[in-house]
């Protein structure tokens, strides 16, 4: 008796491999009131909380205006453009970011494809995203910080003591009992 197995290849949906630095088709939210456009944005973060998966993306333009600055990853070089999918010089604006779940309608589909992805970062634009990640993580760790102090709560988790109604001391002072 002979046994064929014939291997079917299923395809992968392109939400379980979506990964940092990979350039996607979005509706971004946009401030003005025209026409909803998909635009090329950069996955920054991909994450899952319980069941829901989500990636973080950044705002990208090929606008090389005064609005929509900071902490930009710039992809201008031919070959990283068309790693990444894009026909133009383009920048992903850090400041101007969303984090969305992977089944949003938002994602947009270009015809003849089966996944949002058109692309993705070259290694030197790895490396600025990187770069840019971590300034927007240490803001993010900087303002956890803040919002701890001020309901009370020192970077160790224990509750500040209160003594006297307006001094405050820490856990680690000196006073602290």
């Amino acid at each position: 008796m002979l046994d064929t197995m014939t291997a079917i290849a299923a395809a992968t949906p392109w939400t379980q491999t979506l990964q940092r630095g990979d350039v996607v088709l979005f509706n971004f939210p946009c401030a003005d009131d025209g026409p909803v456009k998909a635009r090329p944005c950069l996955v920054l973060e991909v994450g899952r909380v319980g069941d829901h998966a989500f990636a973080e993306i950044a705002y990208g333009t090929t606008a090389t205006g005064k609005a929509n600055k900071g902490w930009e990853i710039h992809i201008n070089q031919r070959a990283g453009m068309a790693m990444a999918g894009l026909d133009q010089p383009t920048r992903f604006v850090g400041f101007r970011r969303v984090t969305v779940t992977l089944d949003s309608t938002l994602f947009r589909i270009p015809r003849g494809r089966k996944s949002p992805i058109i692309g993705r970062l070259d290694d030197a634009g790895l490396e600025r995203m990187n770069a840019v990640c971590a300034r927007i993580w240490a803001n993010r760790g900087m303002a956890a910080e803040r919002r701890n102090e001020r309901r009370g709560v020192t970077d160790q988790g224990v509750p500040v003591i209160w003594r006297g109604g307006a001094s405050k001391l820490s856990a680690t002072s000196k006073g602290a009992a």
